[in-house]
């Protein structure tokens, strides 16, 4: 079924289960970011 934005409709059960894996990624991403922030600080590198 599609509402007014032409978007499928899933049941609950599912859509609640792919946004706990979306939040599980963007976590993931987080930490990534701030190892990679933290690898860039400590780098000597010239990155310019």
């Amino acid at each position: 079924m599609y509402d007014n934005s032409n978007e499928i409709i899933t049941c609950s059960s599912t859509k609640s289960k792919e946004v706990k894996e979306i939040e599980k990624a963007i976590e993931k991403l987080k930490v990534q970011e701030k190892r990679l922030v933290d690898l860039y600080l400590s780098s000597t590198l010239d990155v310019e």
